[in-house]
């Protein structure tokens, strides 16, 4: 087996900058005289991962993952300590020709599953000549024969076993067509996994044939898109369609664009933008990301023009912002439902030139996504309609400046026709009032000891600002009662279930309850209403007031499984099969095993 010599690999080493090769695949920032990023190791919020440029060495202080660049190149890549060291050498022009000890994606073990995957593309490249059916439907799409050619499109017709039986004359077993998922068995008999099917052949970074995607066209009901099962090449959440192609035009400003669907990818690569991938019906994870970081520094999320689409966006946006330079948004505009269709309206709509002058800033995007969301009309028309339109975008601003926060009030007051100073105090940010650090409330021991103290001081808090809300803006009261109806909310608390009860009583009246509170027999109510009022951040928001709705429901959810663990402990040591039995039925009927992962509880009985 040949081997990189020593001298070679120091040489590699001493010539490499590992802050030139870290920040390559994540985001670092200097700081002081090292530099720091998100760990990519594990589920970082706080930049933890520390580089030293004197030293050439990397060290996450929250996982303990570090090394020298080799190290980094190998964790991140999961890949050999050999490949690593190619790896960092081509990043610095050295050329090493070690191709036949260094496996380029780890699955040369497979070969005969590419063999395979090849075989049955051409199979159903000629079907798809012979078809009039498939080739209609690729031209109502505007698919061109270029199209076909460059993708390798094709058609698997109906049939049971025509592939298969193909494949078997090739020479092939029955367990390397199983293996590349392209068979499979129903009732005993064996079966092509497609037919009827437009086929788009999934290639890997290097051009490979590691799977199928089949679109339907018999307009009968079921999925439309069918991916290869899972095999030992294809992984549908590590894949991109056409990421090898995308990967060679990425040089392209630096850029990546991402949509949706195979239709998408080819109407942008048709008209000249050869930088763009298709997501494959998954979202992102950071095995992916990793993966696309390699060819790119900056992405443009270009999102189906629907509330999922543009959901999914948002959620993508949320993890691919970790990780690279820029990442932007282009907004499909009304009329159109996706790029493809965009481009078979208007083939010359997006241009490399134009496509990155029409992008927008997340803060941008989810205002439209917002406005999309709950429509013009009902923020108009319907006060808690526009509270929860104001209360969702709110979240958002305090990461704007003071220069994006101006022009989007300007661009809301103008678009909803709603005057700038009002939309000046929908938009006034707070502090949140959840802090629970170092908590202090006389009524904490008050509380049900079955739940844990974070559970006492959260729910304590809560009391505080359900009370502080009603007392603070006595307009939103109707509004708050009917919420609390609308969630069948209850409490354990006797002082607030008494406070909630005379104010309902008085017609919701903070004025007559005010009267009420004077009087003697109120006195220990009234303490603890001006405690929990005074002072303290108590204006209404819907966001707020779900927030403690939520609080309540949990802590009452916690109270209940910890009465059932106690009881479920007590069962277990007399050996009662039958109490345990329904017992665990009352565990998973108070869905604590959700409760478990937030709060510990159970975790001694939860192994049984």
């Amino acid at each position: 087996m040949n081997r990189i010599p020593n001298s070679k690999i120091e040489e590699i080493q001493k010539k490499s900058n590992i802050v030139d090769v870290i920040s390559s695949y994540i985001n670092v920032t200097k700081k002081g005289n090292n530099y720091v990023a998100i760990c990519p190791f594990h589920d970082d919020k706080t930049p933890s991962l520390s580089i030293s440029e004197n030293k050439q060495l990397f060290k996450c202080f929250s996982c303990g993952m570090g090394g020298n660049v080799f190290k980094f190149i190998s964790e991140f890549e999961k890949t050999s300590y050999i490949n690593a060291v190619n790896i960092a050498a081509k990043k610095i022009g050295i050329e090493l020709n070690f191709e036949n000890d260094i496996s380029k994606n780890g699955d040369e073990l497979y070969s005969y599953i590419k063999e395979i995957n090849i075989e049955a593309t051409n199979l159903w490249s000629y079907n798809l000549t012979q078809s009039d059916e498939a080739k209609s439907y690729l031209i109502s799409r505007k698919i061109t024969k270029e199209d076909i050619e460059e993708f390798s499109i094709g058609y698997a017709p109906l049939g049971s076993y025509k592939l298969y039986t193909y494949l078997l004359n090739k020479g092939y077993s029955m367990h390397q067509i199983f293996d590349a998922g392209l068979a499979k068995k129903k009732d005993g008999e064996i079966l092509d996994y497609f037919f009827n099917r437009i086929i788009f052949p999934i290639k890997n970074e290097f051009g490979e044939i590691i799977g199928f995607s089949g679109r339907d066209i018999s307009n009968k009901a079921g999925a439309k898109y069918l991916n290869s099962p899972e095999t030992k090449l294809f992984r549908k959440s590590l894949v991109l369609y056409n990421l090898n192609l995308a990967i060679n035009n990425s040089r392209i400003n630096n850029t990546i664009n991402i949509v949706e669907g195979f239709f998408d990818v080819i109407s942008l690569y048709r008209s000249g933008i050869k930088n763009a991938v298709g997501l494959m019906g998954t979202s992102f994870n950071k095995e992916l990301v990793k993966k696309l970081k390699k060819y790119s520094k900056n992405i443009n999320l270009i999102a189906d023009n629907d509330i999922p689409g543009m959901n999914s966006a948002i959620k993508s946006y949320r993890i691919l912002n970790q990780y690279f330079e820029k990442v932007s948004f282009i907004l499909i505009p009304d009329g159109y439902k996706d790029v493809d269709e965009i481009l078979s309206r208007n083939k010359n709509f997006f241009s490399n030139e134009s496509i990155n002058k029409l992008n927008l800033t997340f803060i941008e995007f989810y205002y439209h996504y917002l406005i999309k969301k709950y429509g013009v009309k009902n923020i108009n028309d319907n006060l808690n309609t526009r509270i929860e339109f104001f209360d969702e975008i709110n979240e958002e601003l305090y990461n704007v400046n003071q220069v994006t926060l101006d022009y989007l009030r300007s661009k809301i007051s103008t678009d909803l026709n709603i005057e700038l100073d009002k939309v000046i105090d929908y938009t006034h940010l707070e502090t949140s009032n959840f802090s629970i650090d170092s908590y202090e409330n006389e009524y904490l021991d008050e509380i049900d000891n079955d739940v844990s103290l974070f559970q006492k001081e959260t729910y304590a808090k809560a009391t505080d600002l359900l009370v502080s809300m009603m007392m603070n803006t006595p307009s939103k009261t109707k509004v708050i009662f009917e919420k609390l109806d609308e969630c069948n909310f209850s409490t354990s608390n006797e002082k607030l279930n008494k406070f909630l009860y005379l104010l309902k009583k008085n017609d919701m009246s903070i004025e007559k309850l005010n009267s009420l509170l004077k009087l003697t027999e109120y006195r220990d109510l009234k303490r603890f209403v001006e405690k929990s009022s005074t002072g303290k951040n108590g204006e209404f928001s819907l966001k707020k007031l779900n927030e403690v709705i939520e609080i309540f429901r949990n802590f009452h959810t916690e109270k209940a499984c910890s009465i059932i663990d106690k009881k479920l402990i007590s069962a277990i040591s007399s050996n009662d099969k039958n109490a345990i039995e329904q017992l665990m039925n009352d565990w998973k009927e108070n869905q604590c095993e959700v409760i478990n992962k937030h709060t510990g509880i159970f975790s001694g009985t939860k192994k049984m």
